[in-house]
């Protein structure tokens, strides 16, 4: 109860205190140059957003800068504009921090600055605390030890040219990766496995045409549908090849009986 009502009397003793500085005749001249400058400065800061939103879709994906160079000179000018800026974010930070405290000052289910007091939605109030998180991120992208290896090796395949990469480094280099990182062989074998499996697809589906392009196929006739013909095929040679064995067995005892006359 208590908690709730002092913070209905600081919500409403702030909502008060701003609307008798803009109604008392004495302070009216200087709120009328506060909101002046607060216009200036939120068009300054909306051409800054903009043209960091733009900076940021050409010279990065996600965290990771594709123009090294242009994003450093770009983030250089940034900071310049952060510069002439940074009394009126700290300014902006005050309020935002003030009223985040009369909001959450009847609050007993949570900490004042606990994770997720300050944000509406996908409205982060406050980014400050997350900006140095983000700048470690994005300059912990180029440092990436994978990236950082594999440069390695193009440059000292491109420094040592035939006597770098050879099969002994090969085998030792392998004889580490099943010693320290054995996790990193399931990867592969899985892609051998898809790999192999494509293969025999491909090779079924060939072997199948071939099959049926094939002039042998080709001598019977079959009313079968689609998914019935090949078994229809398969019948049928079957039969074609008993009628031949039978064939051949009365050739033989025909010509046995021919040698038993003569």
């Amino acid at each position: 109860f208590w908690g709730c009502l002092l913070a209905s009397i600081l919500v409403g003793g702030t909502v008060g205190l701003v609307v008798f500085f803009f109604i008392w005749q004495g302070s009216v001249y200087f709120a009328q140059r506060f909101v002046a400058i607060f216009i200036g400065i939120l068009l300054v800061t909306i051409i800054r957003i903009g043209v960091f939103c733009c900076g940021r879709s050409r010279f990065f994906r996600a965290f990771y800068r594709t123009k090294p160079a242009a994003a450093n000179i770009f983030f250089l000018a940034m900071e310049w504009a952060n510069f002439a800026l940074s009394a009126g974010f700290v300014f902006v930070r005050m309020i935002k921090l003030l009223l985040v405290a009369i909001l959450s000052v009847g609050r007993i289910d949570s900490r004042f600055l606990a994770k997720g007091v300050g944000e509406v939605g996908p409205v982060e109030l406050d980014a400050f605390p997350t900006i140095h998180l983000r700048d470690i991120l994005s300059h912990e992208a180029h440092r990436h030890p994978y990236i950082s290896v594999l440069g390695t090796m193009y440059l000292m395949k491109l420094r040592y040219k035939t006597d770098f990469g050879t099969t002994a480094g090969s085998c030792w280099r392998l004889i580490f990766v099943y010693a320290l990182m054995p996790w990193l062989q399931k990867y592969r074998i899985l892609d051998d496995l898809t790999k192999t499996r494509k293969t025999i697809q491909s090779n079924e589906s060939s072997a199948d045409e071939d099959f049926r392009a094939s002039g042998f196929v080709k001598r019977f006739t079959t009313k079968a549908s689609y998914t019935d013909d090949k078994d229809e095929i398969i019948f049928q040679m079957e039969k074609e090849i008993r009628d031949l064995r039978a064939a051949l067995e009365m050739a033989s005892v025909s010509a046995v009986k021919k040698s038993g006359d003569e």
